[in-house]
């Protein structure tokens, strides 16, 4: 029997592998540190004890492993597209950014790179420069399945749904009809509207996949959006009962209890999930819908302490609030990302941004500036007066600011939406027409009306009230991420032009 000590590191790193990939990740970290006490430099070494941190959730460990790799192998461009992955997966997407540059600068046109830096785009909502990425690996790996599939959902994202779902139908020819490629194809038919088309296409999917419980959420929003809402509380319990921490799973069960007249089980089952996830917002949102319907209290819905109005002056550096403004529309217009009617965006009758780089134009920086010090007032008003309110549940002093343009043309709006990644969320606005003023609701943004799909608002009572707030330019809404909210529609020859932006605990942002 051979004995894995230091004295025989071949074998011990060898274990320590055969530990990593059984799942033992705790012993195999021990296995890596022991090795790497012997061979300090090995490098395929020091890549699995990276990666294997970055899987046991021990970021700051895994970057530290990575710089001794980057410090004895400063060529090596594979590990900096694992640190850029490390980064990722806890929401320092700029870091992740510069990372995987210095990559491509060390070798140019390496797919690993082009293939993470295409998915971090995606998720920013720069749908038209990840179909660029992706497109470029397929020029030279045109059967990489992975990747076609990833383009196909960006062309979706863009707006390009034929051009997607021809993608994913050469993807499905190539591999036989491989179920996870099947779903993808029913998801974009589903995100597009084409819920009759995406429904079987689910349903021949679920045997192959038996303990995916997200193909039964989907499965679920298909059948509810075509009447047939008992086929989807089916399908939401059983993705319960594979996976109670998946908050959408959670808040979709639960909206479908209070819609059927059981709210105090709604209420039973996001008391479950937010004892072990508090503050969630999609889980936090269901959870104030069915103290409502339950005719209890509920501090969830307290506009007048919980929603902050600003009307800003000029930052330093512009002689008026109206010369800001007029950078901030200049920036917007010139921004590549807008993306019309965005997919999966509550968007209508408008036009949306990707996510903006606030250190990328002087007037875009100002408003980060802002933004971060009415987050930060924002969060002291609810501590001192909100100190036991579960909307401070994830605030923590690690955040990260995202923000995207807004820009509704007229008869434009926003439907019921939620902020789940964000903790705090706002809008400033940029331009309102005039048609919008204090004479009518148009156009104004209103809070607490849950979303339509739903269906609970017969549940809630002729008490519960939904809060309204005039949009003006130079006027700062901030309110808690879990808050449903949305625009009312409007008549001008103007368009109604805002910057939305989230406050992120960065380490709910794991991206993979």
């Amino acid at each position: 029997m051979t004995t894995l000590t230091p004295e025989n590191p071949g074998e011990l790193l060898h274990h320590a592998m055969q530990l990593h990939q059984q799942g033992a990740l705790n012993d195999a970290d021990h296995a890596y540190s022991n090795y790497l006490d012997t061979v300090e430099d090995d490098i395929q070494a020091l890549r699995l004890h990276g990666i294997l941190k970055r899987e046991m959730g021990d970021a700051e460990g895994s970057l530290d492993i990575f710089q001794k790799l980057t410090d004895s192998s400063p060529d090596n461009f594979a590990a900096f597209n694992e640190i850029a992955l490390t980064y990722m997966s806890i929401g320092q997407l700029q870091d992740a950014d510069a990372a995987l540059e210095h990559s491509l600068f060390l070798a140019p046109g390496n797919p690993l790179a082009l293939i993470n830096k295409g998915a971090l785009l995606q998720f920013r909502g720069h749908a038209k420069t990840a179909c660029e990425l992706y497109r470029a690996v397929l020029d030279s790996d045109p059967e990489d399945l992975e990747v076609r599939c990833n383009l196909a959902k960006s062309l979706a994202d863009a707006g390009n749904t034929a051009e997607a779902l021809s993608e994913i139908d050469a993807a499905l020819e190539e591999s036989d009809e491989h179920p996870f490629i099947l779903s993808i194809k029913a998801s974009i038919l589903a995100d597009s509207g084409e819920h009759d088309q995406a429904i079987p296409l689910f349903q021949r999917v679920l045997p192959e996949m038996p303990d995916d419980e997200n193909t039964r959420i989907n499965l679920g929003y298909s059948y509810q959006l075509t009447g047939n809402q008992s086929e989807a509380m089916i399908l939401w319990r059983e993705a319960v009962d594979l996976n109670p921490h998946n908050a959408r799973a959670v808040s979709d069960l639960a909206y479908g209890l209070i819609e059927s007249g059981d709210a105090a089980q709604a209420e039973h089952l996001c008391d479950g999930f937010l004892l072990r996830h508090p503050g969630e917002p999609m889980v936090l949102a269901a959870h104030g819908y069915a103290s409502v319907a339950s005719s209890k209290n509920t501090p969830l819905f307290d506009y007048n302490d919980l929603i902050t109005s600003i009307d800003l002056t000029a930052p330093e550096g512009y002689e008026s609030i109206d010369a800001f403004n007029d950078d901030l529309i200049k920036a917007l217009q010139d921004d590549e990302s807008k993306i019309s009617n965005p997919v999966n965006k509550s968007t209508y009758g408008g036009i949306q941004t990707g996510e903006l780089e606030l250190s990328s134009d002087p007037a875009y920086i100002a408003l980060g500036d802002l933004v971060n010090q009415h987050i930060r007032a924002t969060a002291e008003h609810w501590f001192n007066k909100l100190p036991q309110h579960p909307v401070l549940a994830r605030i923590g002093q690690d955040y990260m600011i995202r923000a995207w343009g807004t820009l509704l043309n007229p008869g434009g709006k926003q439907t019921a939406h939620i902020h789940p990644m964000a903790w705090m969320s706002g809008v400033y606005y940029v331009s309102v027409p005039e048609e919008i003023n204090e004479q009518t609701n148009d156009g104004w943004i209103e809070f607490g009306t849950p979303p339509e799909r739903h269906r609970i608002g017969g549940q809630l009572g002729e008490t519960f009230k939904p809060e309204l707030i005039q949009p003006k330019a130079g006027r700062m809404v901030l309110f808690p991420s879990y808050m449903y909210h949305q625009t009312q529609p409007f008549q001008s020859e103007s368009q109604r032009i805002s910057i939305a932006f989230d406050a992120v605990p960065l380490n709910s942002m794991a991206m993979f």
